[in-house]
């Protein structure tokens, strides 16, 4: 069919031409040179064999077959135009809504609520950033971000808390040995401790964690340096060492039989998933009432 048919990039100049009746004034009103029409006709008669416009002293005519093709052209562009301004103002209807979330909060938090989320706030188009750099090193604008513990904060956000969370060693069900689970006590010596570090976030490390309960921090054991969370606790499913878990963001690794708390230690930690709402945010009502939904579907409740 394509054969068949003219070539299409040369139909809004022929309408225009026609409509004007010059190549000159068709070139002004698309912002293109007289010479630049005079070629698209000139290509799209070749396509047809057959003239389309005469010559006159002060600019063009159609001819019979000319007509012909403006009295189809010119409809076919209107309803075309009008067709995609509707699309345009239904796109422009929906007010496209940031969300700017880490992957551990993308993966256990925002997938799963989404489809609520769409359902309860219909006229946004929501949309996902997924990084692990803080939201507050981000300089484009955001509706809200979702992020699991808390980065230092400026002066362009409000945090809120979602929900608080407990830390506790995790491991693949090979690694667990009847040493290390005795009496729901923690050893860790000889063990790969899987550690992580992200500048400007604040973690629990290893030794805070065995400081808090009273575990001999091990002197013989191997360890790794993570930067990414989603890395950690892959390397731990793969049996690679033991982390240190966020419980609600393993859940289904735990159900699953993936990973298996190591021991019975935990610290509780009080920035689980926070909200994070910029100061100057054109969302910011929608953004508030999104937080209080998510307040209400997860605050206080594991």
């Amino acid at each position: 069919m394509s054969n068949r048919l003219p070539p299409l990039s040369t139909l809004q100049a022929f309408a225009a031409a026609a409509r004007l009746r010059s190549f000159s004034h068709a070139g002004e009103e698309l912002h293109l040179g007289q010479a630049a029409i005079s070629r698209q006709m000139r290509n799209l008669a070749e396509s047809l064999n057959t003239e389309l416009f005469e010559r006159e002293r002060h600019g063009v005519r159609l001819t019979e077959h000319g007509r012909r093709l403006y009295a189809t052209v010119q409809p076919f562009l209107d309803e075309l135009e009008g067709v995609a301004s509707g699309i345009r103002g239904e796109r422009e209807s929906k007010s496209t809504f940031v969300i700017y979330a880490d992957p551990s909060t993308t993966d256990s938090l925002l997938m799963p609520t989404l489809p609520e989320v769409k359902a309860r706030w219909p006229e946004l188009d929501v949309q996902i950033l997924c990084s692990d750099s803080s939201v507050t090193e981000y300089r484009h604008p955001v509706s809200l971000g979702l992020q699991w513990n808390r980065w230092d904060n400026d002066e362009d956000f409000e945090i809120v808390t979602i929900f608080e969370d407990v830390v506790f060693p995790v491991c693949a069900e090979n690694r667990l040995t009847r040493t290390d689970v005795a009496d729901g006590g923690l050893n860790l010596d000889g063990t790969t401790l899987l550690h992580l570090e992200q500048p400007g976030r604040t973690w629990v490390d290893w030794r805070e964690f065995c400081r808090h309960n009273a575990v001999n921090y091990p002197t013989d054991c191997e360890e790794v340096m993570f930067t990414n969370y989603p890395a950690l606790i892959d390397a731990a499913v793969q049996g690679y060492g033991v982390a240190l878990a966020w419980e609600r963001s393993i859940t289904r690794r735990l159900d699953d039989g993936s990973l298996r708390r190591l021991g019975c230690a935990s610290l509780p930690w009080p920035n689980g998933v926070c909200a994070y709402l910029p100061r100057r945010n054109r969302h910011d009502r929608r953004a508030r009432e999104v937080v209080s939904w998510l307040l209400e579907r997860f605050g206080g409740a594991k």
